[in-house]
């Protein structure tokens, strides 16, 4: 017998996150009766915008839990831009692991981080990253 709720709970650090749905949900349940599976259906423009918009906000909601999960003392926030006009992401890549490599070196530890990569209005390269395990002084 498959068991139902209508709430769930999300513990992602210190943060709770309640969802209350309208309808019972069934626990292990999985339809059976679709016949077009993965990406063998065509969809419409509007079907694809708003597949895109979940799959943003989904990847939005994990990745604020991911940061949540790992938050602690040494935790640091930054933005790195590059000093000259970078469009191409292979080239910013490249240069980042760089950064990284150097600032691993320097401070003698393999980094733990999460880094997302944005386009300015004029179409710049830079990253937003969240550095867990950064302590910049010494201990």
């Amino acid at each position: 017998m498959l068991r139902s709720y209508n709430r769930k709970a999300v513990i992602s650090g210190d943060i709770v996150e309640i969802y209350e749905y309208d309808k019972e949900v069934l626990e292990g349940y999985s339809d059976t009766r679709k016949t077009v599976k993965g990406r063998q259906a065509r969809a419409d423009d509007e079907d694809r915008k708003e597949n895109r918009k979940r799959t943003v906000h989904r990847a939005r909601r994990d990745l604020r839990r991911l940061v949540n999960c790992n938050i602690e003392e040494y935790s640091k926030f930054v933005t790195l831009t590059f000093g000259e006009d970078v469009r191409d992401i292979r080239k910013a890549n490249y240069e980042f692991k760089k950064f990284k490599q150097r600032l691993e070196t320097k401070i003698d530890k393999k980094l733990q981080y999460v880094c997302v990569i944005e386009f300015t209005k004029a179409g710049r390269v830079h990253y937003h990253c969240v550095f867990f395990n950064l302590a910049l002084h010494q201990e």
